[in-house]
């Protein structure tokens, strides 16, 4: 946590007096980003996680792109519906084994 709050200090005296209030968004969510990546790797010292990098921080910048599209005049909603397919075409075999499990379990009562 400490790493990430230096990281944001550091980025926010940076980016505020380019960006303003944006800038303190973007600082911060990069600080959030590294705060993840860190309990990330402790967290597998001790438990062991399926993880996939690639799936994982494709999935992360989807969910960018439709914050950007969403703070947009226009909002382009088309554009962030297709973002939210592709979010569920990343995760579609996690959604898979899901709903099998809780339609075997409707079909078993």
């Amino acid at each position: 946590v400490a790493i990430s709050a230096g990281i944001n200090i550091i980025l926010d005296g940076i980016l505020i007096p380019v960006y303003g209030v944006q800038g303190a968004a973007i600082a911060t969510a990069l600080s959030y980003i590294t705060s993840w990546g860190i309990r990330v790797a402790i967290v597998q010292r001790y438990i062991k996680m399926e993880f996939h990098l690639v799936k994982e921080l494709s999935a992360y910048l989807l969910l960018f792109f439709q914050a950007i599209a969403a703070l947009s005049k226009t909002h382009m909603y088309i554009g962030q519906m297709l973002l939210v397919l592709c979010l569920l075409g990343i995760y579609f075999d996690r959604y898979k084994k899901i709903f099998t499990q809780l339609i075997r379990g409707v079909k078993k009562k």
